[in-house]
C-alpha cells in the first residue's frame, strides 16, 4: 500500500510541476513537498471517499498515471458523476495514457449506472482541455473560483453524456 502511495504521489507531484508550471504561482509550486502527496495518497487508498474509484496506468511495471472518478463532489451539480482527477507522468505524455484513463473512468461510471458526468479543469490548462474535447467533453459555460490552494484559481466545468467507450 505504501509503495503504491509513493508511486502515485510521484506521478501526481511531477504532473503538477510540469502541467501547472505556468498556471500557478512559482512560490506555490516551489513550496510543494512530495511527502504531502504521499500522505494524501495513503489516506485516499486506505479511506476512499464513498462512491469513489481510482484506477492506474502501468507501463513496464511502473505507475505512469491515475484517474479518480465517482459521485460529483459539488452538491450544486445535481445527480451526476465526476471525473475527479486525472494525471499522467510527464515522461508518458503523448503516449495515449490520458485517453486510456479517461476511457476507463467513463466505462466505470457507465457500469455504475451514471449517464452524465462533469469535471473541473483549470482555466488555461490547454493540454487537458484538448484531451477532454477530443473525447466529447465540452465546457458547459460554468466557471468557479477554487480557493483550496490559498489563492484563487479559475476553473471551467466540462460535462459529457456518458456512453461506454470501446
Amino acid at each position: 500500500m505504501l509503495a503504491d502511495a509513493r508511486a502515485l504521489s510521484g506521478v501526481h507531484f511531477r504532473a503538477w510541476l510540469m502541467g501547472y508550471g505556468t498556471l500557478l504561482p512559482a512560490a506555490y509550486l516551489l513550496s510543494l513537498d512530495p511527502s504531502d502527496f504521499v500522505e494524501r495518497w495513503v489516506r485516499r487508498l486506505t479511506e476512499p471517499p464513498p462512491g469513489s474509484e481510482v484506477a492506474v496506468a502501468v507501463l513496464d511495471e511502473a505507475i505512469v498515471g491515475f484517474v479518480g472518478y465517482g459521485a460529483a463532489r459539488d452538491e450544486t451539480s445535481g445527480p451526476v458523476s465526476e471525473l475527479q482527477a486525472i494525471n499522467v507522468d510527464p515522461s508518458s505524455w503523448g503516449m495515449g495514457v490520458g485517453s486510456l484513463l479517461l476511457g476507463h473512468a467513463v466505462n466505470g461510471l457507465v457500469g455504475l449506472g451514471h449517464r452524465q458526468a462533469i469535471l473541473w479543469v483549470m482555466d488555461g490548462n490547454d493540454r487537458a482541455q484538448r484531451l477532454y474535447i477530443r473525447h466529447g467533453w465540452n465546457w458547459d459555460g460554468i466557471r468557479r473560483v477554487n480557493n483550496d490552494f490559498g489563492f484563487p484559481v479559475d476553473e471551467l466545468r466540462y460535462s459529457s453524456p456518458l456512453k461506454r467507450c470501446s
